[in-house]
């Protein structure tokens, strides 16, 4: 339903910022950084994934067992396997 002469009445803008934050998340530092790390943590475990999917579990460097250290597959197994006693994991 049309209501007439109302459609083309301008608004008066109210400005509601009290409430929140005056910059943007993108704006502020300890966002972007806390984004920044999340993402460089994501690219990490993703190589990692690849590095241990392609070369396996036998390395005998410290740098390449540090890498397998974050590999998703490792970790999945590690946390997915049961011990032998009941109260191993919290």
């Amino acid at each position: 339903m049309a209501s007439g002469d109302h459609d083309n009445q301008t608004l008066d803008y109210e400005d509601c910022t009290s409430s929140r934050h005056v910059k943007q998340w993108y704006e502020q530092t300890i966002p972007l950084l806390h984004f920044g790390s999340d993402i460089v943590l994501v690219v990490l475990v993703g190589c990692a994934t690849v590095f241990h999917l392609k070369r396996g579990d036998a390395v005998k460097s410290l740098g390449a067992q540090l890498l397998l250290s974050f590999s998703m597959k490792k970790n999945i197994q590690v946390r997915s396997h049961s011990a032998p006693w009941d109260n191993a994991h919290l």
